[in-house]
């Protein structure tokens, strides 16, 4: 007995010594990583064992008995009795080492504290890790910043065009031929019929709208039974349009409006040589203010209804070919000025893909005369440039002559067919 705790007390001074005289520990990164998983499955098979109780196999002190053999403290101090034991079940297994101390003490070349240094170690490096990812790179490294030289650069915005532009020009003829022996009679006539269109309006999209429109129409018509002329036109019109409009409030806009309206040519009666309307005379213009209602939805419909109570119209006749009285002028007079109220409704309705219906309708007072019209264009297209046209315009003005049948109503209505094309 006094021998072996001699040999365990010398033993333990021997340790003392090494640990005092050992050399650092070096590890390389897979020794490190090696023991850290060793250590981790460790505290794994540690935790088990204190939740719940295993046999003797999976005591955790037993890593010691198949681990690289070491020299532990734990079961000299225990064998001096400088600690008691805390768990039965180390007992046997320090019994073991220390029978393997004394019978083969070659065997162990590691000591308790050089592990001790190789945890440390790993602690280390990996707070060096940990440390060195929150470094950021350009706090490590000096970027030289490049000295850019720019040029001022002049940025030219350009404004919007609030313009579109449209134009339409056409050619209608109607032809029917009736032999001097049909027996229902009738009169053989050749009608042709051309026109052009132009629009330029401005809308802003705020508060402006400036409505722009020129019309030229011209229509010939031929007759058998009318001897004296060769010719003779059926419609024949130059008229301007203006409308400029400021936005009041949502559909509404305050309105001002002029017209102009001319024709080109002559206008004749069948077998009468006396000219009834030519080249300014007459010559109508009108200037009107008030308020304008608008409502518009693509490929649906359009529509503007004009309520303009202070209205101002002016026809004039020129040279004297033509009787000013016709246009309700006073006999020797050229001029007649006119102050009243006007009402202008303009509507394009696409009733199908292929017709459209386009109505002009106005009516003037003084309040001791009236003159309206109603225009009515039905626009059939077959295709891109054949279309079919029909014309309905109806009249009425108390200042023209009387007819015994249809009174100081005007009627004129002419279906014809022909070429089309929308610039």
């Amino acid at each position: 007995m006094k021998q072996t705790i001699f040999l365990l007390l010398s033993l333990v001074l021997s340790l003392n010594c090494a640990a005092e005289d050992k050399k650092p520990v070096s590890i390389s990164p897979s020794d490190s990583a090696v023991v850290a998983r060793y250590l981790d499955s460790l505290n794994v098979v540690l935790k088990k064992y204190e939740d719940m109780e295993f046999d003797s196999k999976l005591n955790p002190y037993m890593y010691k008995m198949t681990t690289v053999p070491t020299y532990y403290m734990a079961p000299l101090r225990q064998a001096l009795g400088l600690d008691s034991i805390a768990d039965e079940k180390q007992k046997g297994m320090f019994e073991a080492l220390l029978k393997a101390y004394l019978n083969n003490p070659t065997a162990f070349q590691g000591t308790e504290s050089a592990l001790m240094e190789i945890k440390n170690t790993i602690a280390t490096v990996n707070n060096e890790k940990e440390t060195a990812s929150t470094v950021k790179v350009e706090d490590l490294v000096q970027v030289e910043q490049p000295q850019i030289q720019a040029e001022t650069v002049a940025l030219e915005a350009e404004k919007p065009n609030f313009w579109t532009h449209n134009a339409n020009v056409y050619f209608q003829f109607s032809q029917s031929y009736i032999s001097q022996n049909w027996y229902n009679g009738g009169e053989s006539n050749n009608s042709a019929l051309g026109g052009f269109t132009f629009e330029a309006n401005y809308n802003d999209q705020k508060r402006i709208q400036w409505d722009n429109k020129a019309e030229i129409k011209v229509g010939f018509i031929t007759a058998r039974g009318d001897s004296l002329h060769k010719y003779k036109t059926n419609t024949d019109l130059f008229r301007l349009t203006s409308k400029f409009g400021y936005k009041a409030v949502k559909n509404w806009y305050y309105t001002v409006l002029g017209e102009l309206n001319n024709q080109f040519f002559p206008g004749y009666k069948t077998n009468d040589m006396r000219k009834y309307s030519n080249f300014l005379a007459p010559l109508k213009f009108n200037a009107s203010i008030g308020m304008d209602w608008k409502l518009k939805k693509d490929k649906k419909y359009e529509f503007s209804l004009a309520l303009l109570p202070l209205s101002y119209n002016m026809i004039w006749v020129a040279g004297d070919e033509v009787n000013p009285q016709l246009f309700g002028i006073k006999e020797g007079e050229h001029f007649l000025h006119k102050f009243g109220s006007k009402m202008q409704l303009d509507h394009s309705l696409f009733l199908t893909k292929d017709i459209t219906w386009k109505s002009h309708f106005y009516i003037f007072t003084s309040y001791h005369s009236t003159d309206s019209l109603w225009e009515n264009t039905f626009d059939f297209a077959v295709n891109k440039y054949l279309s079919a046209k029909m014309y309905l315009n109806l009249r009425f003005d108390d200042h023209g002559v009387k007819s015994d049948k249809h009174g100081y109503l005007q009627i004129q209505e002419l279906l014809s067919f022909g070429v089309s094309y929308n610039l």
